[in-house]
């Protein structure tokens, strides 16, 4: 299961059709062109507002605009539990978060290698 980085992941072929049931429920799986014709698809989560518990976490700001920089140490609110899937309206660049269950479901599918998932909260 590759990552692009933080931010999103990509299938190709048959990891696709073992995702997808796993992760529908909870973002979109978007098909996109190859050169090869190879399928290829890659997770959009939706943009989450107020799922950052911004007074218990420990944020890094940019000086000169206020956006996040880094976590030092990141805490979702209960908002955060109803999704399985979520990217930070607050973050625009930051990572995607998943929960627990969809990573040991993932994980259990065979599909994920080469990625490391880590507990955030």
């Amino acid at each position: 299961m590759p990552w692009l980085g933080s931010y999103t992941i990509a299938f190709e072929s048959d990891a696709i059709d073992l995702a997808r049931p796993i992760l529908t429920p909870h973002a979109d799986l978007r098909m996109l062109p190859t050169a090869d014709g190879t399928p290829v698809a890659v997770v959009v989560p939706p943009w989450v507002e107020g799922a950052l518990d911004e007074m218990a976490s420990d944020i890094v700001r940019f000086p000169s605009s206020g956006r996040i920089m880094l976590f030092k140490k990141l805490v979702l609110n209960q908002h955060a539990e109803q999704f399985g899937v979520l990217r930070l309206a607050e973050d625009s660049r930051g990572s995607t978060y998943f929960r627990q269950d969809l990573v040991d479901a993932l994980v259990a599918t065979g599909i994920v290698t080469g990625t490391h998932f880590h507990p955030e909260t």
